[in-house]
């Protein structure tokens, strides 16, 4: 097998929220610190009940499972008032989306909520 390395694009590189170093440095403590790293990882996300541990999994054939934030409830949908709340909480932490059709890259998470949010109105109420 060959391995490919395929440059990234100046117009994503120059938007990424991640460097190679910051990259490295995320790498390195989630290998010697995986609990806290992905304690802190998962608050990016909403939880309707917060999870106490992180990870509970077992690899021994009498108990083996794997086991992630097994305490916590995910929130699975969003009022409009969920997302305008998301918006204003998170509207100084950006996300790549990309655009299915046109293929363009955008980097305003505030916009994208908005959208989904008017669309989700429309389409469900």
């Amino acid at each position: 097998m060959s391995e490919h390395v395929f440059p990234v694009p100046p117009a994503i590189s120059t938007a990424a929220h991640v460097d190679a170093a910051r990259y490295e440095a995320m790498r390195a403590e989630a290998a010697s610190n995986p609990d806290a790293f992905w304690r802190r990882e998962a608050q990016r996300v909403d939880w309707i009940k917060p999870f106490t541990t992180v990870d509970n999994s077992s690899f021994h054939e009498s108990d083996f499972g794997i086991r992630w934030f097994e305490d916590g409830v995910l929130t699975a949908t969003f009022t409009i008032e969920d997302m305008v709340r998301a918006l204003e909480e998170s509207r100084d932490h950006p996300q790549i989306m990309r655009d299915l059709r046109s293929g363009d890259f955008d980097s305003i998470y505030g916009d994208y909520v908005i959208q989904q949010a008017i669309f989700g109105e429309v389409i469900f109420g």
